[in-house]
């Protein structure tokens, strides 16, 4: 959020409609598909398509691993990896492999440069 400033010509709050979620594996992201927990996770993507969402992911070879099913789960491969490309077409977000060491840093410049660009258009 940036504050009112009318001195610099920004006449109202503004807010980033923007979410990001952070996930450390795809044990994690397979947890969140089961029965019990799917419901959750659903319901937050659904909330998500109001805005701009992302889920950053700590673990740089995310996707080699749910094509080779390196994970914990008992999902097969392909059905977990036409599952989580499913989900981002139907809820319109995306699912990016971080470094985990680099998480901090990707989530503070993707707010800075979305307000950046939006304060640049300047459609307040």
């Amino acid at each position: 959020m940036i504050p009112k400033n009318e001195e610099l010509g920004i006449p109202r709050d503004i807010y980033l409609n923007s979410t990001i979620e952070r996930k450390n594996s795809v044990d994690e992201i397979t947890g969140n598909l089961q029965k019990d927990t799917q419901t959750a996770f659903e319901n937050e993507l659904i909330r998500s398509q109001q805005g701009r969402f992302v889920l950053l992911v700590e673990d740089l070879e995310f996707w080699t691993k749910v094509i080779k099913g390196d994970y914990r789960s008992n999902y097969e491969p392909k059905a977990l990896y036409g599952r989580l490309l499913s989900f981002q077409a139907k809820y319109n977000f995306e699912i990016v492999p971080v470094n985990k060491n680099e998480m901090g840093n990707r989530i503070y410049y993707r707010f800075y440069y979305q307000m950046k660009n939006y304060l640049k258009r300047g459609t307040f």
